[in-house]
């Protein structure tokens, strides 16, 4: 004669009457919580607690951006103004490069050989 014993994992395995299974396995299911609390009882103990699935977790929604503006550097000067390409392009002087609370797009070689072109005199 035989019987079914469960490990704790819950994997069934049949055992023949004068073999003795391992330490924590039972007659019963361990997820059939009925039978565990009449063990526990029987054995005047408390059964361990079911655990249950967490659900799952739902994503965050994406942050908004704060309305923050333009991207500014550390001395508050705005970054999203013109090249200085762009700037002479619109008719302005390369002097007065970059403009007023704007951060400069260009090296400063550009800007010097831009003002320096801008100085000599025009060449017939």
């Amino acid at each position: 004669m035989s019987k079914m014993f469960w490990s704790p994992k819950g994997e069934p395995q049949v055992f023949a009457d004068q073999e003795t299974p391992p330490a924590g396995w039972t007659d019963y299911h361990p997820r059939d919580t009925e039978k565990a609390a009449a063990a526990a009882k029987a054995a005047k103990r408390t059964p361990p607690p079911v655990k249950q699935p967490e659900p799952p977790k739902q994503p965050e929604p994406p942050k908004q951006p704060e309305n923050q503006g333009p991207p500014v550097n550390e001395k508050g000067e705005r970054l999203d103004g013109p090249t200085l390409a762009e700037f002479t392009a619109a008719g302005y002087a390369a002097s007065a490069y970059p403009p007023k609370g704007y951060a400069s797009l260009s090296t400063p070689e550009e800007i010097a050989a831009a003002v320096a072109a801008e100085k000599a005199p025009p060449q017939e």
